[in-house]
């Protein structure tokens, strides 16, 4: 039998399965921890946030000196920092790309 179907198989049985509690299954497995240094691995990725996600593109409109920009043309990406440097990112769109640095509260 395919593996990949194996394991799905055995995986739904276990999901499918009455008697297993899906609160105890995931308890302590996400839970917020406050840091006040910065940690040692490097940030690979920069996202929107998530409620921007859930509406249309066209939804969301930027403006960078008198131009709009929707998402769709719009991104945020990491700029190299080393890791004793604040974090940097910048926003890129058609015309422009502006980097930002971020400042702890």
């Amino acid at each position: 039998m395919n593996e990949l179907t194996q394991w799905c198989q055995e995986i739904g049985d276990i999901l499918e399965n009455p008697n297993i509690n899906p609160n105890i299954v995931l308890e302590n497995t996400l839970v917020p921890v406050i840091i006040t240094v910065r940690p040692d691995p490097v940030p690979i990725a920069i996202e929107w946030h998530h409620e921007m996600y859930e509406y249309s593109e066209n939804r969301f409109v930027i403006n960078v000196n008198r131009s709009h920009y929707d998402l769709s043309n719009s991104e945020l990406n990491i700029i190299d920092s080393p890791n004793n440097a604040p974090l940097r990112f910048s926003f890129k769109c058609e015309d422009y790309s502006i980097e930002y640095e971020l400042i702890k509260n």
